[in-house]
């Protein structure tokens, strides 16, 4: 959806954003995401810092879907350090809500097979796991997918979930990994966070048998109720099936076709 540029924000939210971070300079849009109508890396006068936002949607809730996933994000980093960046303003005018965040010098993580950004990636996981859920996630993983079944209730659980864990989200730095876009934010089962990454896995070359064999190191994933986990697998499958459609982005394609590439292997699709 993204198809803004800094330049083309009205002039008094530009004004507003240099008042926080001084003179403006180069707008590099980022190439990646798919979840603010405006993203990308902003020169200052003595730093780069990292932007996103939405145009407010004023008779929809919270200023529409993206404006949610926005808010949703500045009100969970606090809890999260040091894995996110720290949020370093939040403007809200003129009909827009933007968000400016440090600015992450990294490249993103390698999860190919025996690639060692999986200690980094299994690190966070792991981390994210003694992490307090706050009161201030009120979205709910199971909540994605009632439409699907009533079962669905079985990924719920008061753990803190990233819920997009995924090679673009995760910045290998000289300081150590980064996690960016927190804007889905979910309390949930601790194991789901780990059946979010499966996928990803397989889109780097693991087979389904070594990127499960690869998550039975944390406990959560290894105490999980294998029918629970056969569930989820097959939620994921056909959610993106239905969005694996003409037009779509080609990630969507691939990412769709790794979760039916899982769902088959839990034996909960037809090959």
């Amino acid at each position: 959806m993204r198809n803004t540029t800094f330049g083309e924000l009205p002039q008094e939210v530009r004004d507003v954003v240099a008042d926080h971070g001084g003179s403006l300079g180069e707008f590099t849009s980022a190439s990646n995401g798919n979840h603010a109508e405006i993203a990308g890396v902003l020169r200052t006068g003595t730093d780069r810092i990292f932007i996103k936002g939405t145009r407010l949607i004023p008779e929809q809730h919270w200023g529409g879907a993206e404006a949610w996933s926005l808010r949703n994000e500045a009100a969970v980093l606090p809890f999260v350090k040091p894995y996110a960046p720290e949020l370093l303003w939040q403007v809200e005018t003129e009909g827009w809500l933007l968000l400016g965040f440090e600015f992450i010098d990294g490249r993103h993580a390698d999860y190919g097979p025996g690639s060692p950004d999986l200690d980094a990636v299994a690190d966070v996981i792991n981390g994210l796991a003694s992490v307090k859920c706050p009161a201030v996630v009120r979205m709910r993983v199971e909540q994605r997918y009632t439409a699907l079944s009533e079962d669905a209730a079985v990924l719920g659980g008061g753990s803190f979930l990233h819920c997009d864990v995924n090679p673009e989200n995760v910045l290998i730095t000289r300081d150590g990994v980064r996690v960016v876009d927190w804007a889905f934010a979910s309390r949930g089962a601790a194991w789901v966070e780990c059946g979010f990454l499966v996928p990803w896995l397989l889109r780097d070359e693991h087979s389904p048998e070594q990127a499960e064999a690869w998550m039975t190191q944390f406990p959560a994933w290894k105490d999980a109720d294998a029918e629970h986990i056969d569930l989820f697998a097959g939620f994921l499958a056909r959610q993106w099936t239905r969005r694996d459609v003409e037009g779509a982005e080609a990630w969507v394609h691939e990412y769709a076709e790794t979760t039916r590439r899982w769902a088959k292997h839990r034996g909960v699709l037809a090959a």
